[in-house]
């Protein structure tokens, strides 16, 4: 069952070998599409707002690692624009901050976004991250999401004028 991978994959005292297990199946019956996707979203939202910041943290990796490794998943831009409402929303989660900005990443790779929500990313991304005080990867990550930005849709980002330069 897939909530009980999900627990198995998350709980810090599983075995590395139980969580890889764990996360190889979930990737299987996603791919399969033997549980729908909001299904295991849904099985991951305890996680996904735990008060442990150990266990969103490890949540939030979750999401963005599947988001990654799966990039059929079918996600139309109604869905891509509430995940990345979700991880907007998490900007000021500094325990999860590097897997809040690696799911914006694989969103962006690998799923369709509507030009408006990506002038929102970044206006949201410039407001609530100050970049140079983060940590290298987290720095490179929101360097990496402004570059995929710019490649999907330059003209969506002009109209920012000067929100985008300042």
């Amino acid at each position: 069952t897939t909530k009980a991978d999900i627990d198995k994959f998350i709980n810090p005292r599983s075995p590395s070998d139980v969580q890889l297990q764990s996360f190889n199946t979930i990737l299987i019956v996603l791919s399969r599409k033997s549980i729908g996707f909001l299904n295991f979203v849904r099985d991951l939202g305890d996680y996904l707002t735990s008060v442990d910041d150990q266990l969103r943290k490890r949540g939030t990796l979750l999401l963005s690692e599947v988001l990654w490794r799966l990039p059929d998943l079918n996600l139309n831009t109604d869905e891509t624009k509430t995940l990345l409402a979700f991880y907007t929303s998490r900007f000021h989660d500094v325990s999860c901050r590097t897997e809040i900005l690696n799911g914006i990443l694989a969103i962006l790779n690998n799923y369709p976004v509507h030009p408006q929500e990506g002038q929102k990313l970044l206006l949201t991304l410039f407001k609530d991250i100050v970049n140079q005080s983060q940590a290298q990867i987290a720095r490179n990550t929101t360097y990496e999401i402004i570059k995929k930005l710019m490649e999907k849709d330059i003209k969506g980002i002009l109209p920012l004028g000067s929100d985008f330069i300042s």
